[in-house]
Parts: structure tokens; sequence; C-alpha cells
């Protein structure tokens, strides 16, 4: 039962932290429903000041199709970078040793009739002694309306909001592109599609949300293509690498030498705004049609050779 119900965690934090988004809502089925509990917002961030308290809200709705009704439990864990890209590890264990934030529930018992919506508070205390920097909890819903395997074992499903605490004070953030690499550098327009992995590593002691965008220019600044860097707005915690992927469409007629580059943009922990740049040269050559070309005129020449061999000479 212990190893299921540690599963369940592991799975939903991980469906949730790979796909880490600004907002949104993240549901879970309870026994004989269609639909499930809704969590509004799946993440939260919060930037606190040492020595004063705070309050989020939680918006539960029970969604059962079935107008059955959801009983959950409410509790605070922690969760860190696990060594996969991407995999949150649920814990129990404070990140510091002390002086931690302290964080409750205000009520730790959730029901909820079929339809209806409510506010779960979680009160928030930041002793004067905390030090600066993340502190990153889910806010756990564990559902006792258990559902049945075939092999008749009782599994309580959990579900999670994130919380991303960042408590002010002394703050290093450091963000930097450690990986930009295109599929290939050398593109036929005509037949080529042109695809860039990258990764982004932050150092410090607090989280990133990196900005920015990926785009192809003419060498002289003018740019022909771009993409965001961070489309869907990933955070990544400090002492971590993201992978990150961008597909470009491209134009048909362009030919020569151009820029690839990664523009990414934070903010240091004194609120001063941070770009760095990466580039990598690109040539793009319709190398295809040129083959086909220097055939068809070798292919004439030939003819051409053949023909006046052949053509009788009039004495």
């Amino acid at each position: 039962m212990f190893i299921l119900k540690k599963t369940s965690i592991i799975l939903t934090l991980c469906l949730l932290f790979s796909s880490i988004l600004g907002g949104g809502s993240f549901l879970v089925n309870a026994q004989g429903s269609q639909r499930g509990l809704i969590i509004t917002p799946a993440i939260t961030e919060l930037d606190g000041e040492r020595g004063r308290d705070y309050k989020i809200d939680i918006k539960l709705e029970n969604d059962n199709s079935d107008k059955s009704p959801i009983v959950a439990d409410a509790f605070v864990q922690y969760f860190v970078a696990g060594k996969n890209e991407g995999e949150p590890i649920p814990t129990d264990t404070p990140p510091k040793e002390n002086n931690n934030p302290i964080l409750a529930f205000e009520n730790p018992k959730i029901a909820l009739a079929g339809g209806e919506s409510n506010q779960s508070r979680v009160n928030i205390q930041i002793p004067e002694n905390t030090d600066p920097g993340g502190y990153y909890y889910a806010l756990t819903y564990a559902i006792n309306n258990p559902e049945t395997t075939e092999k008749k074992i009782s599994v309580k499903k959990r579900l999670v909001a994130l919380l991303f605490l960042n408590v002010k004070g002394e703050i290093q953030k450091e963000t930097k592109i450690v990986q930009f690499k295109p599929t290939t550098t050398f593109v036929d327009p005509f037949f080529d599609s042109l695809s860039v992995d990258y990764q982004i590593k932050v150092v410090g002691n607090s989280f990133v949300r990196p900005q920015g965008d990926v785009y192809l220019d003419d060498g002289d600044g003018k740019r022909i293509n771009s993409k965001p860097l961070n489309p869907d707005q990933k955070i990544i915690l400090p002492n971590t690498t993201r992978s990150f992927q961008s597909s470009f469409d491209v134009p048909k007629f362009i030919f020569g030498k151009k820029t690839l580059n990664a523009n990414v943009i934070y903010t240091d922990g004194i609120d001063n705004i941070i770009q760095q740049k990466s580039s990598v040269d690109i040539v793009f050559l319709p190398w295809r049609y040129m083959i086909i070309g220097v055939c068809i005129l070798l292919l004439i020449v030939l003819s051409a050779l053949i023909f006046f061999k052949r053509k009788p000479r009039i004495i």
C-alpha cells in the first residue's frame, strides 16, 4: 500500500512538473466519475519578506459528472529536483535544518458536494531569520474516495498544487545556455527543416522562469524567423538544467550563411535584467537542385558530344 501511494504521488508530480505553466488547473477523477477534483491555480509563485505572514487561496471544484461528493485530506509536502530532468522528488524533509517558512492549511479536511466549489486557504509564516532564496512546496490533497484496482487493492489518489516561494534578501541567480546545437548547420531550404536543441542551467539559491527567444537572422541583425525561448513558461530550479527544442519553418528562397541565435533574459537577485546570447552559423544552399542542375547540364553536354560525333562530315 505504501509503495502504491508513493508511486501515485511521484507520477502526479511528474506530470505536473514536466509541463510547468504559469497558471491553469489540474484535475483528478474520483470513483465513478468522468471528471473529478479541479485545482486552480496548479502553480503559485510568491515573493515573501522575512518576518511577515501571507495567505494564499487554492480554488477546489467538484466536477464529478455523476454529482458524487469528494472528500479529501490536505497537507503540505516539499519537493526537490531529481537527477532526471523535470522529475520532482516529493519529500517530508524541510529544505533547511531550521528557520524554514511555516505552512499550514487553515482547514485540512475537504468535503465538496457534487458541483460545489470552495477555497482552500494556506497560511504562510516566514520567520525573521529565514535564509533568503527559493522554497518549494507540494500542497497535497489526498482523495478519500478510494478506487479499487483489478487486484482489489484500495488506492487513494493524490493531487497537488505547486508553490514556489521566494524569500527576499540576498538572492543569487544566474542563467546560462550550456548547450546550443542545431540538428544541422547545412540546410537545403527547399527540402530541409531546421531544429535546434538547447539546455538552460540555473545557478544560485532561487528559481528562474527564463524569457527570451530563439531566432534566425541574416547576419546583419535583420530577423528572418523567431520562436519563444521558453514557450511553456517552465520554471527551472536552482542548480538544475532543463532541455528545450525549437523548430523553424525555413523560407524557400534563402541562400548563404545566416546566424541562429538564442537570447535568454532573466532578472538577477537585485532586479537587474540580464541577457545572455549564444549563436551558431547556418549555411543555406539548395544543393539538391544544384546536383540536379549539374546532372542536367552534363546530360546536355554529353548529348551534344554524341550528336556532333555521329553527325556525318561533309567533304
